[in-house]
């Protein structure tokens, strides 16, 4: 079970309640790249605690606004535990990958960007300008792109995939501009069906649902992915993310390695800006307790 939970958890502190994770604009009054470094430096603090929790194996990169960098760096360098995994988020257009590909920190380690299309006229043609740029970076950086909703999205999702990119998809609770409800259920399936991995953004993610299926439980997600790579009705899906039941923890506790696999094969990770009262939760419900414990899922 350790391979399903193996750095799932994009830590998203930094950027949900400063900056949505696209960064386009600030959420709250204090952004990360202001003249205060405390938010940096308390989501800093947080992501080393996480990391060196017994479940630290679950944590993977810190998602961090390309022009709050230096200063997460630095932030990092204090701690003395670089180089440390990140994911940047592309704060401008597909010129902001260009310049990103000549940046470097030594306490930072560049492991995946995030770049949104803008180009809502144009979004094919917008994934391509992205996908051009990215070739700057190195052949390890993995690239999310996010589709909005609108107008050609599909022609983008062919777009993205035929680059060998891979995608970003945002539940309404971590997106600025929610798309319409099940918008976002119906950009997973077409993921899957090009058999493109993605990044799943779910912001202050729960692990089991409370409020519906647009606010799905970290465990509703998982199976509900399963049904999508089945090719289970639509309803059907809706109806797993939508269960409060035990029966999402009792399925993904019982799926073996082949299953997981096919899972994380697509699902790259999960965006989650509460890490800690996430892993609190699904410690309550039966995972990730210390690696290799025999007793945890």
């Amino acid at each position: 079970m350790d391979a399903l939970w193996d750095a799932l958890l994009y830590d998203t502190a930094l950027v949900h309640g400063t900056t949505p994770m696209h960064g386009t604009a600030p959420t709250h009054d204090t952004a990360p790249t202001g003249t205060d470094p405390a938010p940096v430096d308390r989501a800093v603090a947080e992501h080393v605690e996480h990391r060196q929790a017994p479940y630290g194996h679950a944590v993977g990169p810190f998602v961090v606004p390309d022009d709050a960098l230096a200063k997460v760096a630095t932030a990092f360098g204090r701690a003395g535990v670089g180089p440390v995994e990140v994911c940047a988020v592309n704060t401008s257009g597909a010129g902001g990958l260009t310049a990103l590909a000549a940046r470097s920190f030594d306490d930072l380690h560049l492991g995946s960007v995030v770049s949104t299309l803008r180009d809502l006229d144009d979004l094919a043609g917008n994934a391509a300008r992205v996908a051009m740029a990215a070739r700057e970076l190195t052949d390890e950086v993995t690239v999310y792109v996010e589709i909005p909703a609108g107008l050609g999205w599909q022609a983008a999702v062919e777009a993205v995939e035929a680059e060998g990119l891979s995608g970003l998809v945002r539940l309404p609770a971590a997106s600025a501009n929610p798309a319409p409800p099940g918008a976002w259920l119906e950009l997973v399936r077409a993921y899957v069906e090009a058999d493109l991995p993605f990044l799943l953004d779910g912001g202050a993610l729960q692990p089991v649902t409370r409020e519906g299926p647009e606010r799905p439980g970290v465990l509703n997600v998982l199976t509900a992915l399963v049904g999508v790579i089945d090719d289970v009705d639509h309803d059907d899906v809706a109806a797993l993310l939508a269960d409060t039941s035990s029966a999402p923890a009792d399925s993904v506790a019982g799926w073996d390695d082949l299953l997981i696999g096919r899972v994380r094969r697509r699902l790259r990770g999960l965006g989650c800006s509460k890490p800690g009262e996430l892993v609190t939760g699904l410690r309550r419900a039966g995972f990730l307790a210390a690696q290799g414990d025999p007793d945890s899922a």
